[in-house]
């Protein structure tokens, strides 16, 4: 070992439509790219399959993205759990539940939005201000549909 420090970062691959990522190690002492565009996953796994860096072998694990489940923390039922669901419009994720019957939006699937653009999202109820709701949107462009 160097003592330098290093980063793994990740970065999309562009030529697949569906979801896929690279990765990267930097030395970010010296600002020297180590290992670039890598796509061995072997976290986990006594394979080696990356040469040794500077005196340590990398080992990433691949996170596949998924869009989560609704979380409630409350003891008051105030939504319909069978009538509530979340939708993905993006077209590189396989295994998310697509809008439906809702006046054609089952078919605006798009491109726009990516897997690497997902992000947690938590809505906030105040019971002191009568229990409204206040959204969050990461980097939110496009409209509302109502």
């Amino acid at each position: 070992m160097t003592g330098d420090d290093y980063a793994v970062t990740f970065f999309k691959d562009s030529s697949d439509a569906k979801y896929s990522n690279f990765w990267r190690l930097t030395n970010t002492t010296n600002n020297e790219v180590l290992l670039d565009s890598s796509k061995v996953y072997d976290y986990g796994s006594e394979a080696i399959s990356t040469m040794p860096t500077e005196g340590f072998i990398v080992k990433v694990s691949e996170e596949i993205p998924s869009v989560g489940e609704i979380e409630v923390e409350s003891n008051t039922a105030w939504y319909n759990a069978l009538n509530t669901k979340v939708s993905y419009m993006g077209t590189d994720l396989d295994a998310v539940v697509r809008l439906a019957g809702a006046r054609g939006l089952n078919l605006l699937n798009s491109t726009y939005i990516t897997a690497d653009k997902l992000r947690r999202v938590e809505l906030k109820f105040d019971e002191a201000a009568g229990g409204k709701a206040y959204r969050y949107l990461n980097g939110f462009a496009g409209n509302v549909f109502f």
